[in-house]
């Protein structure tokens, strides 16, 4: 006697209960499979996390602060105090890295020092620094070139310097001078001498451009 169904329930054929199991053997795997698959990225997440650069806020920047450290430190340096000049300057550096005009001044103390490396250093990176083309940097990195008899590197500087504030008396004659210590006799450099003989108010200027001036006009140059 056949075993009759249950109320609801169909008898499967022998292909149909195969199909059944196969399907309740899928059915049953897929959870174990999500998992597996859930652990393996979350894995990843983890292991790529230690590759991950994080980028922290720049550090804000007390510019007030800054100036006054520098203005402090120039007030030093005009009293003849390298050193506190310095440590007002290294302070002003650290509060804002980038300040051309702290690298600038700390070159500053340090050719006051006599430590030309270092002074020279530091010009170059408030060049690398300035935002504004500012001449003092190219006049102040000149002067150290000019001590180490690298005429043409002071030159270079120099004429920069002069480039960009053509009516800097200042930057007028030094460079007179880096190209009298080069050797330069020609009519350029007259011209420069008869500007640092008229527009300079510093004493030993005006008689060491127009005792130069003199001296070549005498061998014939610019006639």
């Amino acid at each position: 006697m056949a075993i009759p169904s249950r109320p609801g329930q169909s008898r499967l054929s022998p292909t149909n209960q195969q199909q059944e199991l196969t399907h309740m053997q899928a059915t049953s795997i897929k959870p174990f499979v999500l998992l597996l698959l859930i652990l393996f990225v979350s894995l990843s997440a983890c292991s790529n996390s230690q590759h991950v650069k994080v980028t922290l806020p720049a550090k804000s920047t007390d510019i007030q602060l800054v100036n006054r450290l520098n203005d402090q430190a120039l007030l030093k340096l005009k009293n003849e105090q390298p050193q506190q000049a310095s440590e007002y300057l290294k302070q002003a550096i650290a509060a804002n890295p980038q300040s051309s005009r702290s690298h600038n001044n700390l070159g500053k103390v340090y050719y006051q020092l006599k430590q030309y490396s270092d002074a020279l250093n530091m010009f170059r990176k408030a060049i690398e620094l300035d935002t504004n083309n500012s001449p003092q940097p190219h006049n102040n990195i000149a002067m150290v070139y000019e001590r180490a008899d690298k005429h043409a590197l002071a030159i270079e500087h120099y004429t920069l310097a002069h480039d960009i504030e053509p009516d800097n008396i200042i930057y007028t004659a030094n460079l007179a001078r880096a190209m009298h210590h080069r050797g330069d006799r020609d009519a350029k450099l007259i011209a420069m001498l008869e500007e640092i003989t008229l527009k300079d108010a510093r004493p030993d200027w005006q008689h060491w451009a127009s005792t130069q001036k003199a001296m070549l006009l005498a061998d014939g140059i610019g006639e």
